[in-house]
């Protein structure tokens, strides 16, 4: 989506949101309706774009520009001075970050550069009020966003 002031890349995959250890994933498509649900008093659910995809943040591997980060952190803390993490930013997005330093100068990335995200099946589970998870989700999905 955007590189902020401090240099950290926020991405476009989806909404996070923890959860007990664990994170609840909305693509980043799914998101905009959710709200749209929301906002009209409808509960969410009844189709595809009804659902949350749960997983496990050390198994996920996000990787950019030639980089790949194992697992998502919860802050900054988690990482020594200078080293790059992947972390859930304040607004929910999946952020990758430098402690202390910039990530879009370390990585070499810029807006519009691609962020995938891969998730193995194991440590991922759909859920959702009435839909089987898509194609990609069953087989081990592989998100991207920018």
């Amino acid at each position: 989506l955007h590189v902020d002031r401090f240099g950290n890349l926020v991405t476009s995959i989806g909404r996070f949101e923890w959860d007990r250890g664990m994170l609840n994933l909305t693509p980043f498509g799914w998101a905009a309706e959710l709200e749209a649900q929301s906002a009209a008093g409808r509960p969410p659910g009844g189709s595809a774009s009804g659902g949350v995809l749960r997983l496990d943040p050390e198994q996920a591997i996000v990787a950019a520009g030639g980089t790949e980060l194992r697992g998502i952190r919860r802050a900054y803390s988690e990482a020594d001075r200078g080293d790059a993490i992947a972390l859930i930013g304040s607004g929910g997005h999946l952020e990758l970050a430098v402690r202390e330093g910039s990530a879009a100068s370390v990585l070499g990335l810029q807006r519009g550069d691609r962020v995938q995200l891969a998730l193995g099946s194991r440590d991922v589970r759909w859920e959702s009020h009435a839909a089987d998870p898509p194609d990609d989700i069953a087989k081990g999905a592989l998100w991207t966003g920018s």
